[in-house]
């Protein structure tokens, strides 16, 4: 995806603007990297 040296271990996947190609599936599940989480298991509460 992405042209960068092999060594290098990537900790974020950041995005500003727009999709080229829209989509409902998220790129990273669409690549195989993550699945989509149900939004509830993504709030925490204090």
């Amino acid at each position: 995806m992405l042209d960068i040296d092999p060594r290098w271990e990537l900790v974020a996947y950041l995005c500003v603007g727009y999709p080229q190609d829209p989509s409902d599936t998220p790129e990273l599940q669409r690549r195989g990297w993550e699945q989509r989480n149900p939004a509830r298991q993504q709030w925490i509460a204090r």
